[in-house]
Formats: structure tokens, sequence, C-alpha cells
């Protein structure tokens, strides 16, 4: 008798005291004198035939027996006794193949065939398309790469490189002054990012950007950076604390990052930094007395305050210092008001 077989009972709540008044199962049956439960990790062992009958009467209900759908006890059987589970499979009579939701993986020449049947059906295919074609993630597999299978399958000039074909001289001057006129940036960072086409072929055109420029006859206009100094850093932080921001790292990090950086560069951490302007960024630890003071502060000249009030951080520093948060709210002269419950009726 078992733990699910006094649940199958209908008697749970024999269960129930049974682990709270004796301990365990074990210990119970050893002081009623029945028999103790043997241990299964895994219920019943498995051996050739059971696995082989498993998998029969799982394909007699209609349940898919392929490797992905069955439970991974009866697969690492399978795989135990059988070697493979496709030998666990053939043995219980069935066919792998129509068993399988996976087909086999593709071989050079299926791939290779493949391949120039496609090239033969669709002989303008840009390279993206041919990558992200069936065939082409087939040719991955096997090959390592589509370009390596295409080169393996013997077909030349096919897929079209259509993107990667570089403008004309002409368009790209065409295309930067439009850029000028709509009022975008033309400096090799701005183009990259905005149009990689336009970047690339400029490069491949000229070689270099500002040789791009000149022949555009366009300016470069890329933002001058600026020239960082231990007073800049502080002129900067002194022009926050008189428009009343905030100087703690990540309110200036998300307003202007290049200063914290800066401040790190030139003053070894941001923290150094600040404390020339009299402010410290660290977090400070809790003490007893800061507890006291905290607590105090947030009773705001009352004569109360609850965790809500507290916050998580106060609250934790009470309870890790104090042993309780009532006992820290004693500690300060604060009023505790315990909380009384019911007593349920028997």
């Amino acid at each position: 008798m078992r733990a699910e077989d006094i649940k199958k009972a209908g008697t749970p709540g024999i269960l129930f005291a049974l682990y709270k008044y004796v301990g365990s199962l074990k210990r119970a049956c050893r002081l009623a004198r029945v028999p103790i439960p043997a241990r299964r990790f895994f219920g019943e062992p498995w051996d050739e035939d059971s696995v082989v009958e498993a998998i029969q009467a799982m394909h007699r209900e209609g349940k898919s027996v392929a490797m992905s759908k069955v439970s991974p006890r009866l697969y690492n059987a399978g795989c135990k006794y059988f070697g493979t589970w496709r030998e666990a499979v053939e043995t219980a009579g069935l066919d792998y193949d129509k068993v399988r939701l996976v087909r086999e993986a593709y071989t050079k020449k299926e791939v290779i065939a493949l391949l120039r049947r496609l090239a033969k059906k669709h002989p303008d295919m840009a390279v993206f398309e041919a990558n992200r074609h069936p065939h082409g993630r087939a040719a991955r597999k096997v090959f390592g790469s589509t370009a390596r299978g295409i080169a393996a399958a013997g077909l030349k000039d096919w897929p079209v490189r259509r993107s990667h074909a570089p403008l004309s001289k002409k368009l790209v001057i065409q295309q930067l002054r439009a850029r000028k006129r709509a009022g975008k940036h033309v400096y090799m960072r701005a183009v990259q990012h905005e149009d990689p086409r336009l970047w690339r072929s400029g490069i491949a055109q000229w070689g270099r950007w500002p040789r791009v420029l000149a022949a555009a006859r366009l300016a470069d206009d890329a933002p001058v950076r600026r020239a960082w100094s231990k007073k800049v850093i502080l002129e900067h932080l002194r022009d926050r604390q008189r428009r009343g921001l905030s100087l703690r790292m990540s309110f200036v990090a998300a307003d202007d990052p290049g200063l914290v950086q800066a401040a790190s560069n030139y003053f070894g951490s941001y923290r150094d930094a600040a404390k020339h302007l009299g402010f410290d960024s660290a977090r400070h630890p809790w003490s007893r007395k800061r507890v006291i003071e905290e607590l105090r502060r947030r009773a705001n000249g009352g004569t109360r305050v609850t965790i809500a009030m507290a916050g998580p951080a106060l609250t934790l520093a009470a309870w890790r210092l104090f042993g309780k948060f009532s006992e820290a709210c004693r500690a300060a002269g604060l009023e505790v008001h315990a909380k009384h419950f019911p007593r349920a009726k028997r």
C-alpha cells in the first residue's frame, strides 16, 4: 500500500493525519505492523517485451509514437534495449518512415538536385530569397552555407545579387543631394545607419567617404565632438544643480550619457566627480540609528508608521537589525498596532 493507493481509496484525511502525527508512511507501516511499501523511483521496470507492447498499444489507440510524442521513460527504455528509437519502433512492426514527424536528413546529392531544380524554375531569384527558401536552409545544414551548396551544384550567376550591386556614381551623387535637400544628414555614420546601400555604393565607387562628399560638393555635417576636461565636466554638473535636476548617475546617464562617461574617464568614477559638488551618489548602509531616524521621519509628526508607509527597503532593514518591524517601531518611540485575529470556532 502506497500513498497513491490511500488517495485512490477515498481517504485523503488519513494520509494527512499520517504525515502530521507520524512523520512518514514508512514509519506508520512499521508502527501498524503492516508490510512496508517498496520504493519505486520510475514505476515498474522496463524490458524488451514491455517496450514493444507499449508502442503497439499507443499505435492501436491512434496516438503518435514519434520520438517527440512519447514519454521520456518509454523513449529512454527503447533506446536502452534496442539501441535507437527507430529499431524499437520497427521491432514493434511499424514503419518508422510513416511514424516519424520529420523526414531524414538530406544527402549532398539530394541538395544539389534540389538547388538545380530551383535555379531552373526561378532564374531571377535573389540571394536573400535563396537563403530563406527551404532548399537554401537544407544547403546550409549539409554544406555549412547556401553559397557552398550553390558552388557544389555548379551554378554560376545564380542567385542574382540585386541588393549588393553598387549604384553608379551619378545615382550616388543624386541621392546624397536629395538627402541634403530633405534636411537629412550626409555624414558617414548617418548614411551608413539609414541607407546602407547608398553608403556601400559610395565606398565602392570612391573608396573613402570624404571623397564621396567632395564629388557631390557637399560639406561634412557630422556633429562636433565635445572637448572634455575636468573643468568642463564640473560646469555641466553645476548647471544641472542650478536647473534643479538630479545628480544621480542613472538620471544623468538618461539625459547625457556622454557626460557620465567623461566623468568616469577623467575622475575615475562618476561618484568622485559628483563629490566635488558635495553630492555623494553612493548608497549608505543601514544602521540601527538610521532606521530609527527614518521611521520617525516617515511618521511625519504622527505616532505610528505602517509597513506600507515605511516601504520595502526600510522594512527589510528593520527586520534585519531589530528582528521585527514592531521592535524597530518601539525603539523609535512609535506605537505598535498589533492585529488580532479571532480564533476559529471548533
